[in-house]
């Protein structure tokens, strides 16, 4: 089929050239720490739009577990700053296993090991934290 007296594949192939030249030209790095800090930043909000709980379950922890443990301070300082509303959209004490509300216990002590920035975002997190614990678990 012709496009414009022009092939589809060769627009294609024309594009996916830019795209390239585009991506040697600039820093990969520097576009994968962008997503990466946007991710961070917009949690809550793709928890509450996509389904609080499934999605989490569904793919976004693998995110969040790698979010949490980067190297660079602007995105732990963004996640550690949205733990409170993460651990408030989600239903921490209807989960079904202990170990995936342990989750929350250590991404909370890791942060609390971080920088004072970091660790004052989460600090006021605790209690709140505790209370969505079943009693036997709160110790």
């Amino acid at each position: 089929m012709i496009f414009n007296g022009k092939d589809p594949n060769d627009l294609e192939n024309s594009l996916m050239e830019k795209l390239d030249d585009y991506s040697f030209m600039q820093n990969k790095t520097d576009d994968i720490d962008k997503i990466k800090y946007y991710w961070a930043y917009n949690m809550p909000c793709a928890l509450l739009v996509n389904g609080k709980s499934k999605y989490w379950f569904a793919s976004l922890k693998n995110v969040y577990e790698i979010l949490f443990k980067d190297i660079l301070i602007n995105l732990r300082t963004s996640v550690s700053a949205s733990f409170k509303e993460i651990i408030e959209l989600l239903d921490i004490n209807k989960m079904e296993k202990a170990e995936d509300r342990q989750f929350f216990v250590t991404v909370l002590n890791h942060f609390l090991k971080d920088s004072d920035d970091i660790s004052s975002k989460v600090l006021p997190t605790i209690c709140s934290l505790v209370s969505k614990f079943p009693d036997e678990e709160k110790t």
